[in-house]
């Protein structure tokens, strides 16, 4: 045997041994296989976050215009919608969608939507017989809070008032920052008397940027994904001129009462499960119809990658929003 056969056969050996060896780990940690080896590629490809944002990078990422990025056309048939440049539409091709999403993406209020997006959508919209739709808000650091919110205002009222959508065929649904965004969204449609969706549909939402939740630490070590202190940091460019603890920027402060339904899917190696679980708390007390589902060992917005985990977790929502 040459030297070049041996080495490719020591390699899938050794290939094979290391998925062995991740197989006993997902199935001590009760995990799908596709779990832990993502988890292994995030801790590869640098893990977490550094502790300070490069906030010059961000200034100049946060000044450019939105454009679709041409393979989320081609591979996946999303288009912006209504020719809004800042607005995208997957799913179009269903003639007779059951729901609308109006989906608020995450990227710590400071990215554009992330190219996992786009074949997670074509999943959502075929799960819920839906047309996603997704208003690309402002960035911080340039823009700030309030100038997010008015946008993603206008474009849920433009569902309603231009074309003329059911609300309550409308489900909104977001993920990290787009999750806090999205029962932000929720609390301002009640306070300004506009018609309420079906449901809310959150994702590891980021209930409260001002990350002062101490049970943070406690998870911070298992998180492949965040750094609480970085996202502290970017939480007071949203902020802008307002208390990062305002209900605007951090809904867990605010007015929990009067909303639709809320189902929320969040995970124990994920630093935001603390805030979660805070707002699960207040839930109950409350006595308010919001559901939250935990799973264990998984991180920061599984739901958006293609594991058993995230069918699980779509079949929650899907379930919740039939109810």
């Amino acid at each position: 045997m040459g030297p070049l056969h041996l080495g490719i056969r020591l390699a899938a050996v050794a290939g094979a041994g290391f998925l062995a060896m991740r197989t006993a780990a997902a199935n001590q940690q009760k995990e799908s296989l596709g779990s832990v080896l993502y988890k292994d590629y995030l801790l590869l490809m640098g893990g977490r976050a550094e502790t300070q944002p490069d906030v010059e990078a961000g200034y100049a990422d946060s000044t450019t215009t939105y454009e679709l990025p041409p393979l989320a056309s081609s591979l996946f048939g999303i288009t912006t919608y209504d020719g809004l440049s800042d607005t995208i539409i997957a799913g179009h091709e269903r003639t007779h969608p059951d729901y609308t999403i109006f989906y608020l993406h995450g990227g710590g209020y400071w990215s554009d939507p992330a190219l996992l997006y786009y074949p997670f959508f074509n999943r959502i919209a075929r799960a819920f017989n839906a047309h996603i739709v997704m208003p690309v808000y402002p960035k911080a650091p340039t823009h700030s809070a309030p100038e997010m919110h008015d946008m993603v205002f206008a474009r849920y009222q433009y569902l309603i008032n231009e074309r003329g959508i059911d609300p309550q065929s409308i489900v909104v649904m977001g993920d990290s920052a787009g999750g806090g965004l999205a029962l932000s969204l929720l609390q301002m449609l009640r306070d300004r008397n506009a018609p309420m969706p079906k449901a809310g549909l959150l994702i590891s939402p980021w209930l409260d940027i001002s990350n002062s939740n101490d049970e943070m630490d406690a998870i911070q070590p298992s998180d492949p994904m965040l750094n609480r202190e970085f996202l502290r940091i970017q939480g007071t460019y949203v902020a802008g001129e307002r208390d990062t603890k305002d209900p605007l920027v951090s809904p867990i402060y605010g007015d929990l009462s009067g909303l639709a339904p809320i189902t929320v899917v969040s995970a124990t190696h994920d630093i935001l499960h603390a805030d979660v679980r805070r707002l699960g708390t207040l839930a109950k007390e409350q006595e308010l119809p919001i559901t939250v589902h935990t799973f264990p060992g998984l991180f920061h917005c599984f739901p958006c990658v293609p594991i058993p985990e995230s069918d699980q977790a779509l079949g929650i929502f899907l379930a919740a929003v039939r109810a």
